[in-house]
């Protein structure tokens, strides 16, 4: 027989957590509310998010609280204590010569969060995105971090201790959907299309990143690629771009450069085109330290377009036409 513990306001409860003392979490739809049900089954509000979902919970042993948060922002946001990503990569397009810098960047209607609600309720905003949201939150206790799957991109972060943010997967399906614990592993569901994966937490010794198609609107030429990045001894990092006039990158685009390694940057040989793309070649020989991007800057210059007249107007004699800033106004003059 069902006994009911907890009637919301809202519509939906979309994630459950129970923790070793046997008070329940719930995180709901519609206000982005993480509730707490006690033992004796008295239900109170733990945090507010100011998004309109609470899509998962994960707890560790040490009592905090990990919620993931999505949906347009609802509730004006409070100051928070700001959170360094340094860490995330960060990709910005600039012209070689002076000028109004580029930076191409994607906005998604729904943007995600993650917060950690220590034990004295205090709630911290450990990660946010515009452009990916968080489908599942899984703590891996034997390495001591947040495990979490993000759409529409197919990627696995994780987040240690020191609140270090890395990114340990990239899937060709679009989101992770699942993240699910079983005999020192973990199993991952991906969706769209469905697959079903194998991730070991252990560090491996290379891997790869690969950026999205860079549009400069025009044919431009290359300039200097530039890096940011902390590389410890017996791991290496390497760049390499190529280009083509396609918005997808496919046969029509040029072959990979030969790689960069120059951390005080080198000249890009990508033949002229409108799209950059650059990926970038970790390695390292222990399998404990990895090197660690923190910026990328490509520099570029659009080539020359010829001015397009797009209407010419003649007025009629004593007739002046004053267009202030803010208004459309004719004044007849003898």
């Amino acid at each position: 027989e069902g006994k009911l513990i907890l009637k919301a306001e809202e519509n939906h409860i979309l994630c459950l957590k129970r923790d070793t003392d046997g008070d329940l979490f719930a995180g709901s739809g519609g206000k982005g509310l993480l509730y707490r049900i006690s033992k004796a089954k008295k239900a109170s509000i733990l945090f507010e998010s100011p998004h309109e979902e609470i899509k998962s919970i994960a707890l560790d042993k040490e009592g905090n609280i990990y919620a993931a948060a999505s949906g347009v922002v609802i509730k004006p946001k409070q100051e928070e204590t700001p959170v360094s990503l340094i860490r995330e990569t960060a990709v910005t397009v600039s012209p070689s010569t002076p000028g109004t810098k580029e930076v191409l960047s994607l906005v998604r209607k729904q943007p995600s969060a993650l917060y950690k609600i220590d034990k004295q309720g205090i709630a911290k905003r450990l990660w946010h995105s515009s452009e990916e949201l968080i489908y599942s939150l899984l703590w891996n206790e034997k390495e001591g971090k947040l495990i979490f799957g993000t759409g529409d991109k197919g990627r696995i972060y994780s987040i240690d201790k020191d609140e270090k943010i890395s990114l340990v997967v990239q899937k060709k399906s679009e989101l992770v959907y699942l993240l699910l614990p079983y005999d020192s592993k973990i199993y991952f569901l991906s969706n769209n299309p469905s697959d079903l994966s194998i991730f070991y937490p252990t560090q491996r010794f290379s891997g790869e990143y690969l950026s999205r198609v860079m549009d400069t609107r025009t044919i431009s030429s290359w300039g200097r690629i530039e890096w940011e990045a902390t590389i410890p001894s017996g791991s290496t990092l390497q760049f390499q771009t190529r280009s083509g006039n396609s918005s997808n990158a496919n046969k029509t685009w040029s072959n990979w450069s030969p790689p960069y390694q120059k951390k005080q940057g080198e000249q890009a040989l990508s033949p002229r085109a409108r799209y950059i793309q650059f990926k970038v070649m970790f390695k390292t020989q222990s399998g404990k330290r990895s090197p660690l991007l923190q910026k990328v800057s490509l520099f570029y210059l659009q080539a020359n377009v010829a001015p397009v007249i797009k209407k010419i107007e003649v007025l009629p004699p004593n007739e002046i036409y004053l267009k202030p800033p803010e208004q459309e106004e004719i004044i007849w003059g003898a």
